[in-house]
């Protein structure tokens, strides 16, 4: 995802633009799920967690009704991060 959409999601959830902020998150997905982990240097300090706190960050700005249902989602994909991270070390 490049910072450019980065800046989209946030201006547009900044401004109440639900539709616009809905549709970069979206776009934001589609580029995670497309993206090759370290493809670029810019690109390794994105992770899923990253993904998880915009999309957070644009629904609490929007007070939009998937905000409780990411949040858990989000949560839960930190807690088996954190599960998986301690069982290899």
């Amino acid at each position: 995802m490049s910072r450019a959409l980065e800046c989209v999601l946030d201006r547009a959830a900044g401004i109440g633009d639900q539709p616009g902020a809905v549709r970069a998150l979206g776009r934001a997905n589609t580029a995670f799920d497309y993206g090759t982990p370290g493809e670029q240097a810019w690109t390794c300090f994105f992770r899923q967690a990253r993904l998880d706190s915009l999309s957070l960050s644009a629904y609490a700005k929007l007070r939009h009704p998937d905000l409780v249902p990411t949040a858990d989602t989000a949560a839960a994909r930190a807690l088996a991060e954190d599960i998986r991270a301690a069982l290899v070390a």
